[in-house]
């Protein structure tokens, strides 16, 4: 029997429950176990990131559940020595009054009680540097707005649910805001990159004089440089492509999720194809219109849905294969066309592309705005020298027959966390649903019959997530979370898919039925 307090999340997480999770995160930090990839703390609970789920490695993990006592890891954050984060705030916001009214008090008085509270970071989630504060009053606990801003300026201080917190970017937002700081949270540049950390005390000070509000942080993204010489140009960048790597590892307790590849393995055999390091970065392409021009010669590989694949040199053109490394010269150009069978591709080009690293990745992460854009037309891609081998592979035979059409596709699912919480869980299994085209690397949104959540769904404390995690949201239909997804997340999650990269190759009107597997662990 599993013990309820170490719960498996799908094959490459376990979700611990403990009243003190910043100690939890701080001894299994400090145990430097092999198999651990992230550890991310939230309320009453800590989500361990691994290879691979294994009885050995929730061994190890439950006798470091076993020692942690309560009073441990009661003063600092983990990077420095700072034990007290002081910020400065101009009180008088939209929701200033409001939250007044709601509370039967005066606005003085709800400016008093939240300036003289004494907060403590308790996790942090939602967008890099949101921290989740506890130690508001009792009396401003207010439940978050029923419909959500869709702009909330960077340094907004607000509160709900319980929280106080500070918005580190600008974006949407359901808190209460009440005031404003010009204190920068998150700033790539800096380290460590957020002024906000689990375990780190914080005090809000009112001040009169105005502080100018920043309408945006410093950019998280990186410009693709213009070229010079040797790269490649966007012709035409396709529906929508983006640069991947290996992704983003150690950052969750901030909460910087990975990103990467949408599916790791296919844009690993691309790597290897044209023999370059585990490091380099490559395209992740939806769809078809890629179209790319050598300015040098370069050596190119193209893994994930079958689809034709033309190289035009000069007015010819010929078609080329998938899974294969294919030469390029001097002004030849690239050309992806439609898919069959699914819907995304990676490319890899040996060196790999030599773009700025963001917190030790390339990659582009479409939630919190980290990475390189999005190719645009007129980019120049400039290409490194990430390579460590010549081609050790040089064919992977794969089908182009036509897709399977209206054919549902049967996906194995292990049991959420949350599962148990509802009546009829059985109702997940005995639909299709549709992928719906309202679905990105965040998360993929499907419809069917709605289920119907628990009564005390809006309760539920949010936790840490996983790609993969099938999450419920009031509407009662399921929500499937890509690479991309929030480091943690307030909805129920009824499933994990066991195999979330194949999730990369759902296309919009693509039937889904869910079929439940057995724990991942005995």
């Amino acid at each position: 029997m599993i013990d309820p307090r170490f719960i498996p999340f799908g094959r490459h997480a376990f979700l611990l429950t403990h009243t003190n999770p910043l100690a939890v995160m701080h001894h299994i930090q400090q145990a430097n176990l092999a198999d651990v990839v992230d550890v991310i703390a939230a309320q009453d609970c800590v989500l361990v990131r691994v290879t691979e789920a294994s009885a050995a490695t929730s061994t190890q993990l439950m006798g470091l559940l076993d020692t942690v006592d309560d009073a441990d890891f009661d003063d600092v954050s983990r990077h420095d020595e700072r034990t007290q984060l002081d910020l400065e705030v101009v009180y008088g916001a939209p929701d200033l009054d409001e939250v007044a009214a709601r509370c039967a008090m005066s606005v003085e008085r709800v400016i008093a009680l939240h300036s003289q509270a004494a907060y403590r970071v308790a996790f942090c989630g939602f967008v890099p540097g949101f921290g989740y504060l506890t130690g508001l009053p009792a009396e401003l606990h207010l439940p978050r707005h029923d419909l959500p801003r869709t702009h909330v300026p960077a340094g907004s201080v607000a509160i709900a649910a319980g929280y106080s917190a500070v918005y580190p970017r600008e974006s949407p937002g359901g808190w209460h805001l009440i005031g404003h700081t010009r204190a920068v949270l998150f700033d790539v540049e800096n380290d460590p990159p957020s002024l906000i950390e689990p375990g780190l005390n914080v005090r809000f000070t009112p001040v009169r004089e105005a502080i100018p509000l920043s309408s945006a942080q410093h950019d998280a993204g990186t410009e693709l440089e213009a070229a010079d010489r040797n790269d490649a140009e966007v012709v035409n960048p396709g529906m929508h492509t983006i640069v991947v790597d290996h992704g983003r590892r150690g950052w969750g307790s901030i909460a910087v999720g990975s990103a990467g590849p949408w599916d790791s393995a296919a844009f690993a055999t691309a790597t290897r194809l044209v023999g370059n390091t585990d490091t380099a970065a490559g395209l992740e392409i939806v769809g078809s219109g890629l179209h790319l021009r050598a300015q040098r010669s370069m050596t190119v590989a193209v893994t994930g849905a079958p689809g034709p694949i033309w190289l035009r040199s000069g007015q010819s053109e010929r078609l080329l294969d998938l899974n294969a490394p294919q030469h390029l010269s001097p002004s030849e150009e690239l050309l992806l066309g439609p898919t069959y069978d699914g819907l995304r591709r990676w490319l890899a080009i040996r060196g790999g592309l030599d773009v700025p690293a963001t917190l030790g990745s390339r990659s582009t992460d479409t939630l919190s705005g980290l990475g390189p854009p999005q190719l645009q037309a007129g980019d120049h891609l400039p290409i490194g020298t990430s390579y460590d081998m010549q081609p050790v592979v040089d064919y992977l035979p794969t089908s182009l027959e036509e897709g399977r059409g209206d054919q549902t596709l049967t996906v194995p699912v292990y049991p959420g966390p949350d599962a148990g919480r509802f009546a009829d869980i059985g109702v997940l299994y005995r639909q299709d649903y549709t992928v719906t085209p309202h679905s990105n690397r965040v998360g993929i949104r499907l419809h069917g019959n709605p289920l119907e959540a628990p009564i005390d769904s809006s309760l539920r404390p949010s936790y840490p997530m996983v790609s993969g995690a099938i999450q419920l949201p009031p509407n009662g239909q399921p929500v499937v979370l890509g690479p991309d997804h929030p480091v943690t997340g307030g909805y129920p999650v009824i499933a994990v898919l066991q195999d979330p990269a194949g999730a990369a190759q759902w296309p919009p009107g693509a039937k889904i039925r869910f079929r439940e597997i057995s724990s991942v662990l005995p």
